[in-house]
């Protein structure tokens, strides 16, 4: 009896360990992404997560210049957090041709909640 006790306990133990071991791990969800020294980024979402593009010049209409979020989302009135992470100040503006309602930021800025959250359409980098 103790044989086949003993036995079983072997089995049990084995095929628990197997199981735990040869079970599917959970991905991690992907890191946002580090906006770096010198680079302009906005986010899709708020807090910096989401698909992210990297601001290179000054643009005065987001939905012509066809640009888009490493996603494939247009970055047309979408924008929801940014980094500045230059030495230059930043406006946005809710309008192309950097009209209509202004957001500010100075050199090396953050802001985790953009006051135009989904308004932006142009923007322009200026020496401050």
């Amino acid at each position: 009896m103790k044989k086949k006790a003993f036995g079983v306990l072997t089995f049990a133990a084995l095929a628990l360990s197997l199981g735990t071991t040869m079970a599917p791990q959970a991905s991690a969800a992907p890191a946002a992404y580090t906006c770096a020294s010198g680079q302009l980024c906005v986010y899709e979402n708020a807090n910096y997560t989401g698909s992210v593009y990297i601001v290179k010049d000054d643009l005065s209409d987001f939905n012509s210049a066809a640009l888009h979020y490493t996603n494939g989302n247009p970055l047309q009135d979408s924008i929801s957090s940014v980094i500045n992470n230059t030495g230059q100040c930043v406006e946005f503006s809710t309008d192309s041709g950097f009209g209509g309602s202004h957001q500010y930021y100075t050199r090396y800025s953050r802001t985790a909640a953009v006051a135009y959250n989904d308004e932006f359409s142009s923007v322009d980098r200026y020496n401050c």
